[in-house]
């Protein structure tokens, strides 16, 4: 059987919320997804990659939107990996010359990297809304991207 999680992230990967924050959005998803398995919260030193298993699509230039070659694109995440954490290095990439890291590219479907993650396991709710979104980006303190993991 699969397991369907729900991890937020910060969009600022080195973003780690304080105890209170932290609670007030373990409250509201505990609102949004009261039958979830389990809702985790990880804290890490290290900045660490979100993927979003099956889900995962295509990677893309968040500039020219060209694909990114899938062998490319695990070269980069090899050497970009480093004592235990990536380090987001910019990079050129090859479709167009446009600078930028990891976290930056264009994932279909999102992922991302962050040292701090609330994962919602099974919440039996198929996405998350625009508005509650809103509300736990307000009460987390920064944007937050959706990851949708599929095991």
């Amino acid at each position: 059987m699969s397991d369907n999680l729900i991890k937020l992230i910060p969009e600022d990967p080195l973003y780690i919320p304080d105890i209170d924050r932290q609670s007030a959005v373990l409250r509201w998803l505990q609102k949004l997804a009261p039958t979830a398995d389990e809702i985790e919260v990880k804290v890490s030193d290290e900045v660490v990659f979100h993927d979003c298993g099956t889900n995962f699509e295509s990677v893309a230039c968040p500039s020219c939107e060209t694909d990114i070659v899938m062998e490319w694109w695990q070269e980069w995440m090899e050497q970009d990996y480093g004592e235990n954490s990536f380090s987001l290095s910019l990079r050129a990439l090859p479709c167009c010359g446009h600078s930028t890291n990891l976290q930056q590219l264009r994932y279909d479907l999102p992922q991302g990297f962050s040292k701090w993650s609330i994962e919602p396991i099974n919440p039996n709710i198929a996405e998350i809304r625009k508005k509650d979104l809103k509300r736990i980006e307000e009460a987390i303190g920064c944007a937050l991207r959706v990851i949708y993991q599929r095991l």
